[in-house]
């Protein structure tokens, strides 16, 4: 009888889901004091698209640019991968999902707009790959995703220039090697059993297409 009481005025309170397009809201709420409106949106979001299409007529990748245009509308200002990818380690032990991405976004987004070393000048839209790995923060946070992962982060991604990525990159005054080990990196977080670990090289090129 109690239970039945209880049931008439209970209310279901399910968690975010991070595979949800909820996830964008709640991070735009709380990083954010305003937004372009929706017509600068949609540019940036065909933008991306022709992108995707150069690449897909390169036979690079088998993404959809229509596809993209609606994600990254419904994503902005973050790229739809970082909630796909972002996903994959929600289940992870002590890694509080929301909260924790909240937590990992603040300090991405952060370091983006910092005032000496900064890239959101640079870019359109935040990435699952706009991480600064040799920033204490932001690998502090990774470790509290995964903490097995640390030697390969200095070797292969960022050691103030000294890692293999990073050395790649050096001459051809680029970051192409850095962002496909970040994303790598990024879709490998994940340390539970049966997990979804690494990218296709089709899913790598189509999170990486971006103007120009």
């Amino acid at each position: 009888n109690l239970q039945a009481e209880v049931g008439r005025g209970a209310i279901t309170l399910e968690p975010v889901g991070m595979n949800t397009d909820e996830i964008y809201h709640i991070l735009r709420t709380r990083l954010f004091s305003q937004l372009p409106d929706k017509a600068e949106i949609q540019t940036v979001a065909r933008a991306y698209a022709d992108a995707v299409r150069d690449a897909k007529q390169m036979d690079i990748t088998s993404a959809s640019p229509e596809k993209f245009v609606e994600q990254l509308t419904e994503s902005y200002p973050f790229h739809f991968a970082i909630r796909d990818l972002y996903a994959r380690f929600r289940e992870n032990p002590g890694f509080q999902q929301t909260r924790g991405l909240i937590r990992l976004m603040r300090v991405i987004v952060s370091r983006l707009y910092d005032e000496k070393e900064g890239r959101a000048g640079e870019t359109s839209l935040i990435h699952a790959q706009d991480i600064d790995l040799n920033d204490r923060d932001t690998v502090g946070e990774i470790m509290l995703i995964n903490p097995t992962l640390d030697n390969a982060i200095s070797h292969d991604i960022a050691s103030a220039g000294q890692a293999v990525s990073e050395v790649i990159d050096t001459p051809a005054q680029s970051t192409d090697a850095q962002d496909v080990s970040k994303l790598i990196l990024i879709s490998s977080l994940a340390n539970v059993p049966n997990a979804l670990l690494g990218l296709s090289l089709s899913e790598i090129v189509s999170y990486l297409c971006a103007p120009n």
